[in-house]
């Protein structure tokens, strides 16, 4: 009822940006919640209109639910481990039809819309992947058939879309060690100030190791995944 009242009151066009940006305006001051790393996070939408608290994942699905029910397309992105930082981030994207996503964290200034991961630095994303709702048929979750993975790559409802955001290169390693399992898979880990996290994978081709959408300037770690050592 709280968002349909201010959408009513504003006679809210979703085919203009400038409502967009309107109805994200009023979402800021009516629908603010704050990010809280300390807290256990799982939080239900209805629940965080009374606490106005929760983990960035709980205020990007709150957020995704406002703006679906008033006809704004929208997902959530994340990066599963700063390269720079420990810890990863997610936020919100609005789809526009030209396929630019426009993100947006509720409850930064307007100026920040459509600069979220700009405003973060000197943060840096790792790897960027998007939540989905279908399994994505081309995830390692879908295609690694008998070989182990790591749990992260488990899960087939994302779709790596770095290259929407940056630069990105196509990276070819070459493989200078011998393993003792057969394995058609590899990753590419960046350091969380405690352990090394995979956020990527590719496919072993002869004596290399092929990763697609890398970004550059970033370090990585070359690995193989061993679930008895992981």
């Amino acid at each position: 009822p709280m968002v349909r009242d201010i959408i009513e009151k504003n006679d809210y066009n979703r085919e203009s940006l400038r409502s967009v940006i309107a109805v994200i305006q009023m979402m800021n001051e009516d629908l603010y919640c704050q990010a809280r790393h300390s807290l256990t996070g799982g939080y239900r939408p209805t629940r965080l209109l009374e606490t106005k608290l929760g983990l960035c994942d709980d205020l990007c699905i709150y957020t995704t639910y406002i703006l679906k029910s008033i006809g704004i397309p929208a997902s959530i992105d994340f990066t599963p481990c700063w390269a720079n930082a420990n810890s990863g981030h997610s936020w919100t994207v609005i789809h526009t039809e030209k396929g630019i996503p426009i993100e947006y964290d509720i409850g930064s200034p307007i100026e920040a819309f459509g600069r979220h991961l700009e405003k973060k630095k000197p943060d840096q994303a790792s790897k960027i992947y998007r939540k989905t709702f279908s399994k994505q048929a081309s995830s390692l979750a879908m295609i690694h058939k008998n070989e182990e993975i790591p749990a992260f790559f488990r899960n087939p409802r994302m779709l790596d879309v770095t290259a929407q955001y940056m630069d990105c290169i196509k990276l070819i390693t070459p493989l200078k060690y011998r393993i003792k399992n057969k394995r058609e898979f590899a990753y590419l880990c960046t350091f969380d100030n405690k352990n090394w996290t995979p956020i990527a994978w590719g496919n072993i081709e002869k004596e290399n190791v092929i990763f697609d959408d890398i970004l550059k300037n970033v370090t990585y770690l070359p690995a193989f995944y061993d679930k008895d050592h992981s």
